[in-house]
């Protein structure tokens, strides 16, 4: 008999396998179109590497080594803070490039979520934002 959790996890391991080989989002990792995601979700505000590695549970020297990448591909700049001149601030740099490519992954999850009742979707929501709540907690 499989336990609940292989079931979840295997649910979990092939959403995550179909969702990854659509290839939406070409010529980058997974962590570097994460990092685009949330830059790209705050365009008035510039972030720095210790913001982003709160936000991704990243480590300073993989985030670090991506941000070098990103900034290699010409994805992202590096600014001094105006205010704080030992701060750098990192804003997306191809803003349009990643707007077409975030635009294609939300036609995407609508194709997805069309096939789906409105009660499913917002459970769905709700299950994916409780899960990432709990799996952010300390406490695990």
């Amino acid at each position: 008999m499989i336990k609940t959790d292989e079931n979840v996890l295997d649910a979990w391991v092939r959403m995550l396998m179909a969702v990854n080989s659509e290839k939406r989002i070409s010529g980058m990792t997974f962590n570097e179109a994460v990092i685009c995601h949330l830059l790209y979700q705050n365009p008035e505000h510039a972030l720095t590497a210790s913001q982003l590695c709160r936000y991704t549970n990243m480590q300073k020297s993989l985030m670090n080594r991506t941000l070098t990448s990103m900034e290699e591909k010409h994805l992202i700049e590096r600014t001094k803070s105006v205010e704080d001149r030992r701060k750098i601030l990192i804003t997306l740099n191809r803003e349009e490039s990643f707007s077409s490519m975030h635009e294609d992954v939300l036609g995407f999850v609508d194709n997805i979520l069309a096939q789906l009742n409105p009660e499913e979707v917002q459970e769905a929501v709700h299950i994916f934002n409780r899960v990432a709540e709990i799996a952010g907690k300390d406490n695990l």
